[in-house]
């Protein structure tokens, strides 16, 4: 899939707001990178030292702060802190459906695309390392009920596996 095609899907999507379903809000980066023709989705594998979600597969991200006048800004700030990528090198491509955890948080999730080769730094504290899912995997994926699945070994479950159903569903890769 091409990223111009990206952009005019995600241009023209109108995402759904829980409105009525407040929790802790937060955001986060689903971030896209282009590497020569192919197209990837960047995942992080969390460490046992955060607060939550220890070793789980998520995107950058997390919840908001009041320096963050929005929850775009939100989102960037938590991605320069965990995997060093600068927002003003994200080209943001535009917002999907919010999704709310069992853990009480809604989440406000924007697509962003990362110029390639990018030079991320990771927090060591924050960050075991990177996963790099092709785009075009998402059309091959097996979700189970729960939209979890299994990449390169790590299971991808939760609000990061339905962000990522509801990604390829809007981008035409699946009907389901």
């Amino acid at each position: 899939m091409k990223i111009s095609r990206i952009r005019e899907v995600l241009g023209s999507y109108r995402p759904h707001l829980l409105e009525y379903e407040r929790g802790v809000e937060a955001s986060v980066l689903v971030p896209f990178i282009q590497s020569d023709e192919d197209l990837y989705i960047v995942l992080i594998k969390r460490t046992q030292e955060v607060g939550v979600h220890k070793g789980e597969v998520s995107f950058p991200g997390g919840v908001r702060k009041e320096i963050d006048s929005t929850p775009l800004e939100t989102a960037l700030r938590e991605c320069y802190e965990e995997i060093g990528v600068r927002g003003d090198d994200v080209e943001v491509l535009g917002m999907m459906d919010e999704e709310r955890t069992t853990t009480g948080f809604v989440i406000r999730p924007y697509v962003g695309l990362i110029p390639g080769p990018y030079e991320f730094v990771l927090n060591a504290k924050e960050v075991a390392y990177l996963l790099l899912l092709p785009i075009q995997h998402l059309g091959l994926v097996e979700f189970d009920e729960e939209a979890s699945f299994v990449f390169e070994g790590e299971r991808i479950w939760g609000a990061t596996g339905r962000i990522l159903k509801n990604l390829a569903r809007i981008l035409g890769l699946r009907n389901d």
